[in-house]
């Protein structure tokens, strides 16, 4: 019980000197991208009634990784963060908390970065990217399904090291794990942008959802039907949408078609809704990358359903 306490007393200290270090390196620029995220975060949490320190560091601490995202890794300062993160989930911050403190930190750095997306994509390179993506969505489903009562720690875990493993290609660009997940990355793109969103939406599921099926339904939407409409796109997608020339009646059909029938299994006939949600949010020629902007409309749509 003392072991607990004193550990309870260092994770509250190193918050707080997270919070103070990130607020100190803010120059014009990153403040104007952190501080309205900042107060968001301490009205959301004082809302909710979380312990709030914890969860502003998680912001802290996911808005300088964000920050140094493509740099030089701060290898001390990664240990020290994934350190806090896991401390933080041990010691019983629930989940969702500790995902909304992950989500808004991220989006208080990467709203600031611009789309370097090409319009056309080499056909091997799309299908890499896209079998990779469901296998990703399989194992995070399956880790929900499987996990236990720590599913969704476990998933938030995943997400840190997957983005240790990013953070290590991209700054070590002669690394053979680097050249390994270029072949897999549209030309002319950051490495990691896409999977950047994806990690978002996998985050603003787990923060405002709470319910498991509803959680894997998104998932579904974001990792699974995305990538299956990608591939019948591209085999099928002769006829574009009169709104968005980039997609295809065939790829938003197929889209539905998969997020619906995935859904259906974990929530019953709503998610014939949430995958037709899903495919036309999907659909729009929206500038927020699509594995975000669907996860973020079937948030709305879930909570809303509820209150009805």
């Amino acid at each position: 019980m003392a072991y607990a306490g004193i550990a309870e007393v260092l994770l509250y200290a190193a918050g707080i000197l997270l919070i103070i270090y990130r607020i100190a390196k803010l120059n014009r620029t990153t403040a104007i991208g952190f501080l309205p995220f900042f107060i968001l975060a301490v009205l959301l949490f004082a809302y909710e009634g979380a312990e709030i320190i914890p969860l502003l560091g998680a912001v802290a601490v996911s808005s300088m990784m964000a920050s140094y995202y493509g740099k030089k890794a701060d290898y001390l300062f990664a240990f020290i963060s994934a350190a806090y993160l896991i401390g933080a989930s041990a010691l019983g911050i629930a989940a969702p908390y500790m995902a909304q403190g992950l989500l808004i930190g991220v989006l208080s750095s990467v709203v600031m970065f611009g789309s370097a997306r090409e319009k056309h994509t080499h056909k091997d390179i799309e299908v890499r990217r896209n079998t990779i993506q469901i296998a990703c969505g399989a194992i995070v489903i399956g880790v929900l399904l499987f996990g236990g009562s720590y599913a969704e720690e476990a998933v938030m875990l995943l997400i840190i090291l997957a983005s240790g493993v990013a953070s290590y290609a991209i700054t070590s660009r002669r690394s053979r794990l680097s050249m390994i997940l270029y072949r897999a990355e549209r030309r002319r793109v950051q490495l990691g942008y896409g999977a950047i969103w994806l990690a978002l939406g996998t985050l603003a599921a787990m923060a405002f959802v709470g319910n498991r099926g509803d959680i894997i339904s998104v998932f579904a939407a974001i990792f699974i039907a995305d990538s299956i409409s990608t591939l019948v796109g591209m085999k099928f997608g002769k006829a574009k949408l009169p709104y968005n020339y980039r997609k295809s009646i065939a790829g938003s059909v197929s889209y539905f078609a998969a997020a619906a029938s995935i859904s259906v299994v974990f929530i019953g006939p709503i998610g014939i809704l949430l995958g037709l949600i899903a495919a036309v949010v999907e659909s729009l020629p929206l500038i927020i990358d699509d594995n975000f902007s669907v996860a973020l409309a079937l948030d709305i749509a879930l909570v809303v359903l509820k209150l009805l």
